[in-house]
């Protein structure tokens, strides 16, 4: 069921914010609850967000909660554009795309994260430069797919599609 006020609430929390730290964010929801009177509402934490410098949140009507999990700073999102950008302009091997990822996350200031190539991970890429990403692979180089997912610890993961012998 959806909660509009409160998605307002949490939106205003966020607006205009390059990065909300985790400690912050749940003092802003507990506020944003006490003043709608979600008096029964929880928050909880993912796994790894007091481990991340920037929160995000997402509404479970169903439990009443607020789940609070990493999120990344405008500064990360840039830096996977960097990535992408860099992949298409340059063939790189397994190894190399991977320590070029690491270096820019790293840069960027990324909260723990990790790098996989592996043949079975995600492979794909914007719908716009999907067949760029193709050609890409297929002439023996490695793109940026993204960072679908966070391990059980929280880190999130980047994942790189590419040709395996």
């Amino acid at each position: 069921m959806p909660e509009p006020q409160l998605e307002a609430a949490l939106a205003d929390i966020w607006n205009g914010r390059d990065c909300v730290p985790p400690a912050e964010a749940r003092e802003a929801i507990q506020r944003a609850f006490d003043a709608l009177g979600y008096r029964d509402w929880t928050i909880s934490d993912r796994p790894g967000t007091d481990d991340s410098t920037c929160a995000s949140a997402g509404v479970l009507s169903s439990l009443h909660e607020v789940q609070v999990m990493p999120g990344i700073s405008m500064d990360i999102e840039r830096a996977q554009d960097v990535i992408v950008d860099g992949l298409l302009s340059e063939c790189m091997g397994r190894a190399d795309a991977i320590q070029f990822v690491t270096s820019v996350l790293t840069t960027a200031g990324s909260d723990p994260f990790f790098v996989r190539a592996d043949p079975w991970g995600p492979q794909g890429g914007p719908i716009d430069k999907f067949d760029e990403y193709r050609a890409h692979v297929d002439a023996g180089c490695f793109v940026y797919v993204g960072m679908p997912t966070r391990d059980d610890r929280g880190r999130s993961e980047h994942h790189l599609w590419g040709p395996f012998p």
